[in-house]
């Protein structure tokens, strides 16, 4: 954690988008809630003060405001700061104005409204609950999550074999997109987030179906080790993210369904091997040089980005309502994941070249991800 902070300069993470300084900064929220540390409680206040002013939060793309709403429910989790909470909501407002009937409904990825996708969908879907859960009386944010999500499993998106693609085409699952482990990880999140919202059990029993997908699927988790469609090849700038950002979300799985770190047998399935005691243990074979973390996932060899950090540090903390705003929930493990991510980095050589389906993608849709 120290290492990622060191990145911290004038109010934002440097050498990172919009989108991923949102995710370090719920990183480094989500390591003190878990650590009980107060060492950056600085940085968040800053952060806020030098942004919120001037809407520094909202930008052309509907997904990077959403990850900033998801990163201010956290905070007002940490610190019952109402003001945090006030910012998600703003932040969610203009995430509406993205909803319209082209394809029956559904945010767009842009404010250029080219393209219907599914993480700027899963991150609508995950604040809409959230806000729910920490707005008493409301009805508008669950009506938004119910009709969000009613919309989404309309779409294909997510596929037959309970596989998440990257968007539409026509109006039509684009069945030649990416299937992204971060996809695939923010729609467990928000089916989660949906049991918890309604008390019902289907939502779970999709989420589990999702993420058994992925641990059975060889391309995506070949030898029990995530693995983007852009690897060996090199995932860019944003793909260095995606991991963290799907063990997060089978972690929040993991405890709806059973004791943190322990699985329940059948409800979280074959995904299980992914999450116990301390994320699991990397090891096993890679087709491309690679060096551990933790969690049975890998990153690539060499200099280690602020994106790369960030998604070291993710997976042990889910982001759930704490007990009351401002109180830490028990830490069930020994050592928070980030710390024991930095002492495993050393630096060496990065390779940043594109990949050639992601290029296509870029192409077609702007800048690539979050």
């Amino acid at each position: 954690m120290t290492a990622l902070q060191r990145r911290y300069r004038a109010f934002t993470y440097v050498a990172t988008r919009s989108w991923q300084s949102a995710n370090a900064l719920g990183a480094t929220i989500d390591y003190m809630r878990a650590s009980g540390s107060q060492d950056f409680l600085a940085d968040l206040n800053e952060t806020y003060r030098a942004h919120h002013g001037r809407d520094g939060f909202l930008n052309g793309y509907y997904d990077d405001e959403g990850w900033w709403a998801l990163t201010w429910i956290s905070a007002y989790d940490l610190t019952g700061n109402g003001n945090y909470l006030s910012q998600a909501k703003d932040i969610f407002a203009d995430m509406t104005r993205g909803w319209d009937g082209t394809c029956g409904g559904g945010i767009w990825w842009s404010k250029a409204r080219h393209y219907k996708n599914a993480i700027a969908n899963e991150i609508f879907l995950q604040v809409a609950a959230g806000l729910h859960e920490r707005t008493p009386g409301d009805t508008v944010y669950r009506n938004w999550a119910l009709r969000e999500w009613s919309w989404f499993q309309g779409t294909g998106m997510l596929t037959g074999s309970h596989h998440v693609i990257d968007g539409l085409t026509g109006c039509k699952p684009d069945m030649n997109s990416p299937t992204w482990t971060y996809n695939q990880g923010m729609l467990i999140g928000g089916l989660v987030s949906l049991a918890q919202m309604t008390g019902r059990k289907a939502p779970l029993a999709t989420a589990e179906r999702i993420a058994d997908a992925v641990v059975a699927d060889p391309d995506l988790s070949p030898h029990g080790i995530l693995r983007e469609p852009c690897e060996p090849a090199g995932c860019g700038l944003d793909g260095p993210m995606f991991k963290g950002i799907f063990m997060k979300n089978l972690k929040l799985l993991s405890d709806q369904v059973g004791r943190a770190g322990q699985p329940a047998p059948g409800l979280v399935g074959r995904a299980g091997q992914l999450v116990p005691g301390q994320m699991g243990r990397a090891g096993q074979p890679a087709s491309a040089p690679t060096r551990p973390i933790s969690g049975r996932t890998r990153w690539p060899s060499g200099r280690m980005t602020g994106a790369a950090r960030s998604s070291g540090c993710a997976g042990p903390v889910p982001l759930t309502r704490p007990a009351r705003p401002g109180r830490h929930p028990p830490w069930t493990s020994s050592t928070p994941r980030c710390q024991r991510a930095d002492r495993a980095i050393r630096p060496g050589s990065w390779n940043s070249s594109r990949w050639s389906s992601a290029r296509r993608h870029r192409g077609r849709h702007g800048t690539l991800g979050g």
